[in-house]
């Protein structure tokens, strides 16, 4: 009779999450070409997986399980480009191609969704909050690559802080005097901002180079120099909330 044919599995995700690196590690040697950069895989392409059960048929030949594997390009939703949050954690996680972002307004905008994690005051019955848990490192290597406490407040002069109010991120667990304050008070204490921890990584870490800054940020945290972090924080319960939204500053244009 006709030989059954071969299971056929397709891999599919966002570019750059390890599709291609995966085959490789099944087939146990590099058939698949792969890179730790979006765009290298640009056709399908079918890859045969040959096993051996062990097993034999009535005719005493041996079963095999042979299964075939699509390698595909990255697919990213069309809906991602009505949601500039989910097109700036894509980016920074290395899933669209470099030339297609603006790196300060996607390291910003990392930072201060890693802030918004550890602010997070839901806890497990340990009394950790589960935010510090998705991101457990990230405090401990600012302080250690960055020379700064991502958590502890500073003081900010108001009035540079009352010319670009609406253009910062508020930070909604820690607020600040609001824009009709009195203005007798010359520093105001509030968390840095994302773009606020950009430029303090730029002075600690790159003489003021605040370009240089975002791409070394990215990079940490792309190399895993940041420790584990998972960006998407899910409900325990069907009726608690998971992750925070984080605000985009007025006037972010990342892509």
């Amino acid at each position: 009779g006709l030989s059954s044919r071969a299971l056929r599995v397709g891999i599919i995700g966002y570019p750059n999450v390890g599709k291609s690196a995966l085959i490789n590690r099944l087939l146990g040697r590099k058939r698949a070409k792969s890179a730790d950069t979006p765009g290298i895989t640009r056709s399908l392409q079918w890859i045969r997986v040959k096993t051996d059960s062990g097993k034999l048929n009535a005719n005493g030949k041996k079963v095999r399980n042979d299964f075939e594997l699509l390698d595909s390009p990255g697919i990213i939703p069309m809906s991602l480009s009505d949601a500039q949050s989910d097109a700036l954690l894509v980016a920074a996680c290395n899933s669209i191609g470099t030339g297609a972002y603006d790196n300060q307004a996607v390291a910003s905008y990392f930072m201060e969704w890693c802030k918004t994690l550890h602010l997070m005051d839901e806890e497990d019955a340990s009394g950790a909050g589960r935010g510090a848990k998705s991101a457990p490192r990230f405090r401990e290597m600012c302080r250690v690559r960055y020379g700064f406490d991502p958590l502890v407040p500073v003081e900010l002069p108001r009035a540079a802080l009352n010319s670009v109010y609406s253009d910062v991120f508020l930070d909604p667990y820690r607020p600040v005097a609001p824009v009709n304050a009195p203005q007798d008070e010359a520093l105001v204490t509030k968390l840095m901002s994302g773009e606020d921890m950009l430029h303090k990584v730029a002075d600690n870490t790159c003489y003021g180079d605040v370009e240089n800054a975002s791409r070394k940020i990215l990079q940490d945290f792309r190399g895993g120099r940041l420790g584990p972090i998972a960006l998407q924080l899910a409900p325990t319960l069907e009726s608690t909330e998971g992750q925070t939204e984080v605000p985009i500053a007025k006037g972010t244009t990342a892509f």
